[in-house]
Order: C-alpha cells, then sequence, then structure tokens
C-alpha cells in the first residue's frame, strides 16, 4: 500500500472532526440560549404578537402542509394598529391573565380556493387604505416555509394576534 494515499487519509480522518468541533463552537458561543424566542411588537404603549397559521388541503380535503410562523417581514404600525383595535372593541376575543399580565387572543380566519398554480412563501394582510401612490398598503407581511398549491386546493389562514392590554 502506498505510505502518502495512508497518511493523507489518516490526517483527514484527525482533520474534518477537529474543524467540525471548533466550527460548533464558534456558532454556539454566537447563540444568546437566554434571548427570549418570542417577538413582541411594541409601539409606545400598543404591545402585541402575531403569527399565522397556514393549512393546506389538496381538492380531496387531504392535508398537504401545516405552516406556523411569526417571522415578520413588513409592518405598517398603523393599519395594524387600528386592525386590532378594531377587530378588539368587538368584545367577541378571549382575554386571559398569565404572569400578572392581560392579553387578548384575537383569532381571524381566511379561506382562499386556488384557482391558478401557485408558489407561496409568505402571507400578506392587506389593508383597506392606499399609500400616497395609490397602492395597496400591506399591513403585515409574514414569511413561511414554501408550498406550492394547485386549482382546487384549499389555503386555510389563522391570522393570530395576542395584545397585550
Amino acid at each position: 500500500m502506498n505510505f502518502r494515499i495512508l497518511t493523507l487519509v489518516l490526517f483527514l480522518i484527525i482533520l474534518v472532526p477537529v474543524i467540525s468541533t471548533i466550527t460548533a463552537q464558534e456558532v454556539t458561543s454566537e447563540l444568546n440560549i437566554n434571548k427570549p424566542s418570542v417577538k413582541i411588537i411594541q409601539d409606545d404603549n400598543f404591545r402585541f404578537y402575531a403569527f399565522v397559521q397556514i393549512i393546506h388541503r389538496d381538492s380531496d380535503g387531504n392535508l398537504l402542509s401545516y405552516i406556523e410562523s411569526d417571522k415578520i417581514g413588513t409592518l405598517d404600525n398603523e393599519t395594524i394598529i387600528e386592525l386590532i383595535n378594531t377587530e378588539s372593541s368587538r368584545g367577541q376575543d378571549p382575554k386571559y391573565s398569565v404572569n400578572g399580565d392581560f392579553i387578548e387572543v384575537i383569532v381571524r380566519q381566511q379561506v382562499t380556493q386556488i384557482e391558478t398554480t401557485t408558489l407561496s412563501t409568505d402571507s400578506q394582510l392587506i389593508s383597506n387604505s392606499n399609500d400616497k401612490d395609490g397602492k395597496e398598503i400591506i399591513s403585515l407581511r409574514i414569511f413561511h416555509d414554501g408550498y406550492m398549491a394547485y386549482p382546487g386546493d384549499v389555503i386555510t389562514t389563522n391570522w393570530n394576534f395576542v395584545k397585550i392590554i
């Protein structure tokens, strides 16, 4: 057997675990484990948390995917605060006490029947208002794992808002 090849193989066998251990230690040291994972949006005294649940079913009603996300990409404070306050004023949503804080959980459902093949990687909550250029205002855009929907599929989107009161 060739001594050079054997030496190279042994060197690589030793090198790979050492590099992966060093890289793993660097990555874990950069992570702040004590950092809370819940993203609370705060605007003066108005605090809320938003997330979306997506249920994707085919035309036969079979579950294709279930996705949850709270990765906010776009947020228009003015329209989202107005929306949450309007929905809260209806008085239909439950209120809870959690660790001394009072919260209200607002859940609204949107069902969409797919008519054309669509790739979706985000969910948008569009305002009834327009900006100064006449474009629709996106109140809230939440990014999520993508899914491919085909004609006949049904997408149920549950918008969830937790308002701290």
